[in-house]
């Protein structure tokens, strides 16, 4: 017989039948014994989430990663040893903490503290904090840092970029190591500073001084409420101003505007390009022009006023003497001596002087204050030492300075000067047409512009009229204390408010800030919400809007209208609180949902959800539906809550794993990362070991039926077998006050326009009277006043020649109407009216500009250009603001704040050195370019960060998003976060430091993370996602003929890139999952550890689990042994042979082996016999001889019957008897104990009783006979 007689497949029990049978012989019989061993081997395995069922209060979180832990309710923790300690808390990359506070009050009505950190080694601990990037650190309440290696520790306060910190309150920072020192401070830019309550804008800014700004590259304001603007500039005293590249200004309350320009002794002023004004209360007005004597005046190209309270006036004109006075290119080399170059100045008959010391030129010009001086037609000058220079204008306050036409300087150290303004506010100041600074300490600069917030300002242009018909074609609108408001038809209505961008038109909207402390930059943006930050605009009317408090949105379109909500992409929307939505279209509804990626969704309903993936249309958009559900990768959709049951292969099982209670139901809402036909591989899974940790296929191929082998109850061996802004801020002086002063002497009459109203002038040891003066120049008789200079352009004081325009300086031309010019070689067109220019080399061919600088040229209408080297070439390129040097643009309504920023597109935003948004052949309209090198090359782009890009100048791409140093977004719609990320391809998504993404729809989210597969998703540091769609996964069913129908198409075979969380020579685990239910779910280990062994018996089936116990198969160790070596299981009879011993056999006790057996039946068959003998016994008599005869197997036996006998043979039974008839007997004795009976042929005699009958008669042995018949 076979030892394994046969292996069948029992349908009914699920498994295999093994059937061996043995013979056994013992006690010289023959018997078969026959054993039947049953087992089976059973796998599989399917990745799943874990949580028990229940309301919201007790829903369970997530943790996905090796020593990853989430404590709080509805926390979350992805990534090795991430931990996440509060309720609703997120913690996102290897050993990313977030702690968040306690929930307080009884639920429903608990109040929620969570904190989010997403990056490696980020750091989030205090109530609703944020975290995004590597190494990054907000622990205090309601802190957000961005960026690898950011540290935000103050209350309130906000840090976005690598390395950038802060641990003061309400502070925000913006760039790379920039940082905040003191409360409520803003950096912005590479390596920034800010003290409290200042503001740093470029990199290398430093505002270190209390209240302080500092905008520009490499600027210093350290001094108590300074101001630098300009490249290098510095402002190192109290009060003090610089503005303008490596502007100085060193004394206290000094003021230096111009590049070079220095002022480096307290209460000194110098203006122009190299101006110098070194001793104190000294002034110097023009390129090259120098104060340095105490008290002295320069005004003009190269002037000099170098001793005493000398006055020198014009190009070249120099003041030598002590106390002397220049006008007009000469020199006054004797003590207070005063030289004219010819006859510039002429007093009319109706002027009116009155003041002491005071000093009216002009018709009907009235100088009614002290030391006042009133130069034109109708000018007043009513204040002491105020100035009124012009026509129709008043200067009612101290120290208040008019100029222009139709312009007020109503208070105290108020400016007014251009058409039309209105200086109201203390020391406010106007510059343009139309402009009105109501607030104290106020300044608007442009056209029908308002500063009516107290330390308010407002730049820009509005409606070409005098009186515009509806708000919306004002100019810029700065109504909140210390608001700003820059750009055509801008509005910042709140505290702090910031809003940059103009209008398009005339109709249209600029910037809106109108939250306490909100930022909006781009036309058409709103920023309502208390602290909220609104980016972004484009050409069809839609710009971004954040409404909820402390809300940010960035891109065209963009709507952030929750509390704390982050939106960042075109389209992209954000309805509830503490939500993020970034990526073109995004869009959540639910409070802490996250969706990341072009159309990526989070419904109403799904509180805490994230989505994460691209799509090109809302149709096939990554959604999640429900609460705490998770979507990865395009076309995924989350719309499975918790309490689902997944898959329970214990059902029916006799012996089932424990580990699978809480393990079977979710508790949160499901993790997809793909829909119901279209799946994705996870790859890189590392074995997991908890109960919810994820499997991979090679625990699945490692799946082992565990058999030991027993000899009684000893083993015997055991073994087994397989079965992822800047915001500019400016500040005005008080000091700019212009004096004008008359000298008689035998040379002539020196007039002296200066910015101080303290010097008088002296002619000798006596001072001149203004009643002298009006004498000496009575017959001069001119109307308007221009400086004189060297120069052949207005020269002879026609530089302007537009209708109500002001020309002061050499080779300065203006012709447009209502039009300012001030500096040195400046031309203003006939097209250029309504236009303030100041500087020098300044060309203007259009309506309503504002220049300010050096080198400057415009071709655009209601363009605000500020700085040197600034180019706007194209006559569409209109309503732009420009702070800075170098900077290009050919579009319209745009802002650029830095060196050498380029612009071509409508309503970008470019701010940085080097920043560029798009090209002449392709222009970006919409852009948003924040950082040092930046580049935008495509429509709505947004790019943060020093050398971060958009696109390539050959190949631009639209829609993208690039944050970080060097992040770098060439594919469209692509969104990249993080400081050297990268993504090729359409619709891609990086996000985290140094990530790849190269293939179209990828995302990569963590640090060195890469993405090669088309569709593919990488998370975690340094994973890669390589493996394209098509890949066939392990097929369980090869080989087998009972198969599973379920293992064929998307379930074996991916129809998507694949899911990373690892890479080469690594791996992660993938903890928090639920057991899956359907064919393409994951399967968790609690599901792998549930796997039984099925097995039946002659009667019977049970089954053992696989994960807790061993199938034993064990023999009685007298008849059967096992032994289970390798993968071998040997069930081994004990086989005992039979020996013969000649007629007889012989074994062990054990099982005979058949054949031994048959051998041994036949040996002893063979070798059998009988051996009779003849024996008499008590009365029996032998005869014949009494040896023994052997009978051999094939002898016979005769039985024979003797006399007497009968013999009877019924089959093989012979049967003996006494024939009833005895023959040829002599005698017989029948004895019964004592009792003798004998019979012989002539007696019977019974010898117990006497009785003998003989032939001779009776002897009746003395007994009575009785009953004797008759004889008869």
């Amino acid at each position: 017989m076979n030892k394994i007689f046969k292996i069948v497949w029992s349908k009914s029990r699920q498994c295999y039948i093994v059937v061996s049978e043995y013979a056994k012989n013992t006690s010289g019989k023959k018997s078969v014994a026959t054993a039947l061993v049953a087992f089976a081997v059973l796998a599989g395995s399917s990745a799943v989430q874990a949580a028990p069922p229940g309301g919201e209060g007790v829903l369970s979180a997530l943790w996905i990663g090796s020593g990853a832990s989430a404590s709080g309710e509805n926390s979350m923790a992805i990534g090795r040893a991430a931990k996440s300690t509060e309720n609703k808390s997120i913690a996102i990359g290897s050993d990313a903490k977030a702690y968040g506070r306690p929930l307080t009050g009884i639920w429903p009505n608990k109040e929620v503290h969570p904190a989010t950190a997403i990056g490696a080694h980020s750091f989030a601990d205090g109530d609703s904090t944020l975290a995004v990037g590597f190494g990054t650190n907000a622990s205090n309440t309601k802190a957000t840092a961005v960026g690898a290696n950011a540290s935000a520790t103050g209350t309130d306060s906000t840090v976005v970029g690598s390395g950038a910190s802060t641990n003061q309150a309400s502070a925000s920072v913006l760039g790379s190591n920039a940082t905040v020192t003191g409360v409520a401070g803003t950096a912005v830019g590479s390596s920034s500073t800010a003290a409290n309550n200042s503001f740093a804008g470029g990199n290398n800014a430093m505002a270190t001084g209390g209240n302080s700004v500092a905008i520009g590259v490499t600027t210093k304001a350290s001094g108590t409420g300074s101001v630098a603007v300009g490249n290098t500039a510095q402002a190192t005293n109290n009060s003090t101003t610089a503005v303008g590249d490596g502007a100085k200004a060193t004394g206290i309350s000094g003021s230096a505007f111009g590049q070079n320009a220095n002022a480096s002794a307290s209460f000194a002023l110098a203006v122009g390009v190299g101006a110098r004004a070194s001793d104190i209360y000294t002034s110097a007005f023009g390129s090259g022009a120098s104060a340095g004597g105490t008290y002295g005046t320069a005004i003009g190209t190269n002037a000099k006023a170098n001793v005493g309270p000398g006055t020198a006036i014009g190009a070249n004109a120099n003041a030598e003497g002590d106390g002397s006075t220049a006008v007009g290119g000469t020199n006054a080399p004797g003590v207070q001596n005063v030289t004219i170059a010819g006859n510039a100045v002429s007093i009319t008959n109706n002027a009116y002087a009155k003041g002491q010391n005071s000093l009216a030129v002009g018709y009907q010009t009235r100088s009614m204050g002290i030391e006042a001086v009133a130069v034109g037609t109708k000018a007043v000058a009513n204040g002491t030492w105020s100035v009124a220079v012009g026509r129709d204008l008043f200067a009612k306050g101290k120290n208040s300075v008019a100029m222009g036409e139709s312009s007020q300087a109503m208070t105290d150290n108020a400016v007014a000067v251009g058409l039309r303004n209105n200086s109201t506010g203390g020391s406010a100041v106007t510059l343009g047409r139309d402009l009105t600074a109501n607030g104290e300490y106020s300044a608007a600069i442009g056209s029908s512009s308002s500063a009516s917030g107290q330390f308010a300002l407002a730049i820009g242009t509005g409606y070409a009229g005098g009186n515009p018909a509806t708000p919306s074609s004002y100019g810029a609108n700065a109504s909140g204390n210390s608001s700003i408001a820059i750009g055509r038809s801008t509005q910042a209505t709140a505290m702090g408010a910031t809003a940059i961008g103009g209008a398009q038109d005339d109709s249209a909207l600029g910037a809106k800030a109108s939250g306490v402390y909100a930022t909006a930059i781009g036309g058409l943006s709103e920023a309502s919400g208390a602290g909220a930050l609104a980016l972004g605009s484009n050409n069809n009317g839609f710009g971004a809007k954040a409404t909820g408090e402390k809300a940010i949105a960035v891109g065209a379109a963009a709507t952030a209208s929750g509390a704390r909500s982050v939106v960042v992409g075109v389209n992209s929307s954000a309805t509830s609180n503490d939500a993020q939505a970034i990526g073109n279209s995004a869009s959540v509804g639910s409070n802490y949902g996250t969706a990341l990626g072009t159309f990526a969704t989070v419904a109403g309903n799904a509180d805490r959800g994230i989505a994460i993936g691209n799509s090109n249309q809302a149709s096939t958009a990554t959604t999640v539906k429900v609460a705490d559900g998770i979507a990865l990768g395009s076309y995924s959709v989350a719309d499975k809550g918790a309490g689902v049951s997944g898959y329970n292969m214990t059902a029916l099982r006799d012996n089932s794993y424990a580990g699978t209670t809480g393990a079977f139901t979710s508790g949160l809402g499901a993790l997809a990362i793909g829909t119901g036909q279209k799946t994705r591989q996870i790859t890189g899974v590392a074995a997991g070991n908890a109960d919810t940790d994820a499997v991979n296929v090679a625990q699945l191929r490692s799946v082992s039926s565990r058999v030991k082998a027993y000899n009684e109850n000893t083993a015997n061996g055991a073994s087994d077998y397989i079965l992822a802004n800047q915001a500019l801020v400016a500040k005005s002086t008080d000091k700019d006050k212009l004096e004008i002063q008359a000298l008689n002497t035998n040379e002539g009459v020196t007039l002296t326009f200066t910015p101080k109203t303290t010097a008088v002038i002296q002619n000798g040891n006596s001072l001149v009277t203004a009643g002298a003066v009006y004498t000496a120049i009575d017959k001069a008789k001119t109307h308007y006043v221009s400086v004189k200079s060297t120069e052949n352009n207005n020269r002879d004081n026609n530089g302007a020649s537009g209708l109500n325009s002001v020309a002061i300086g050499g080779a300065v031309g203006v012709s447009g109407d209502e039009s300012i010019g001030i500096g040195h070689s400046i031309t203003g067109n006939s097209d250029g009216e309504r236009s303030v220019l100041l500087g020098s080399q300044i060309m203007n061919l259009n309506r309503e500009g504002v220049l300010i600088g050096q080198n400057l040229f415009n071709k655009g209408t209601n363009n605000i250009l500020i700085g040197k080297g600034i180019a706007a070439n194209d006559a569409y390129a209109s309503n732009n603001v420009v702070l800075g040097n170098g900077a290009t643009l050919s579009g319209a309504q745009a802002v650029l704040i830095g060196k050498g920023t380029g612009s071509y597109g409508a309503s970008t935003v470019t701010i940085g050195d080097g920043t560029t948004a798009g090209t002449q052949a392709h222009p970006s309209a919409g852009a948003v370019t924040i950082g040092k090198g930046a580049k935008s090359y495509g429509a709505s782009a947004v790019t943060i960060g020093d050398g971060a890009s958009v696109g390539t100048a050959a190949q631009a791409v639209t829609n993208s998003v690039a944050i970080g140093k060097g992040a770098t977004a060439t594919g469209a719609s692509s969104v990249v976060i993080g400081d050297h990320a990268r993504s090729s391809n359409e619709g891609s998504v990086a996000i985290g430091y140094s990530n790849s993404v190269s293939a179209d729809n990828g995302v990569a989210i963590g640090n060195g993370t890469s993405v090669t597969a088309i569709d593919g998703v990488a998370i975690g540091n340094s994973s890669m996602a390589n493996r394209a769609p098509g890949v066939t996964g392990y097929d369980a069913n090869d080989n087998k003929t009972d198969k599973y129908a379920g293992l064929t198409g998307r379930a074996i075979m991916s129809n998507h890139g694949a899911v990373s969380i690892g890479g080469n020579g690594f791996s992660r685990q993938i903890i928090g999952v639920s057991a899956g239910s359907a064919d393409t779910d994951a399967v968790n280990v609690a599901q792998l550890k549930s796997v039984n062994l099925g097995f039946a018996g002659n009667t019977g089936t049970s089954d053992v689990n696989l994960a807790k116990s061993t199938l034993g198969i064990k023999g009685d160790n007298t008849y059967i042994k096992t032994s289970a070596v390798g993968r071998n299981l040997t069930i081994t009879p004990n086989i005992q042979n039979i020996t013969m011993n000649g007629t007889s056999a012989s074994a062990g006790t054990g099982l005979a082996d058949a054949n031994n057996v048959a051998s041994a039946i036949n040996t002893a068959v063979n070798s059998a016999g009988w051996k009779i003998k003849a024996m008499g016994s008590g009365l029996g008599v032998r005869t014949g001889d009494t040896e023994e005869t052997r009978i051999g197997n094939n002898d016979s036996v005769l039985l024979q019957a003797g006399d007497n006998l009968v013999i009877n043979k019924t089959g093989n039974r012979f049967t003996y008897s006494l024939n009833p008839v005895l023959n040829h007997l002599t005698k017989a004795m029948f004895t019964s104990g004592s009792d003798v009976t004998t019979i012989d042929a002539n007696s019977i005699t019974m010898t117990s009783s006497g009785i003998s009958l003989t032939n001779s008669g009776i002897n009746a042995g003395n007994k009575v006979i009785s009953n004797v018949a008759s004889g008869g």
